[in-house]
């Protein structure tokens, strides 16, 4: 017996739902986009794309205005969210994302109510080693090791 609540809505896939599937496995056209520094911002396909791996683009709210004044592209950045194992920080943790809060982002660290570290300022040229240090397979082990 199928439970109804498990069931997929009638109709077609929302544009979400066809953005991934057109997306191979979620890399969409990442790789590329994300080596290109003519621009600060990437597609809005590969930002909704983003959201699935922990990340988001977002523009300066405070440069906003004047940029607009100069007829200049948004001041891009992006956010990156990154899990806490079991909701919990050990304090070599919390010096890992301080460290790469500081040197690839605006240098501000949030623990959220969601028990993740939030990253905000990383400019596209430099997601690259935020990222993959966050998500190291000592990051869990080391959970473990300061019990």
């Amino acid at each position: 017996m199928v439970n109804p609540l498990l069931k997929a809505p009638a109709g077609p896939p929302s544009d979400v739902e066809q953005i991934k599937e057109r997306s191979d496995y979620l890399r969409g056209t990442l790789g590329k986009v994300m080596q290109d520094r003519i621009s600060a911002g990437i597609p809005d396909d590969d930002n909704r794309l983003m959201k699935h791996h922990g990340s988001y683009l977002q523009d300066d709210r405070d440069l906003r205005n004047e940029r607009q004044k100069q007829k200049l592209e948004p001041a891009y950045q992006f956010m990156l969210r990154v899990r806490m194992a079991g909701g919990v920080a050990q304090p070599s943790q919390w010096l890992v994302m301080d460290d790469l809060a500081q040197k690839y982002g605006n240098g501000t660290l949030k623990l959220t109510t969601r028990q993740t570290f939030q990253m905000h300022g990383i400019l596209k040229w430099n997601m690259k080693k935020p990222f993959r240090k966050s998500m190291l397979p000592c990051w869990t082990q080391s959970l473990h090791a300061e019990m």
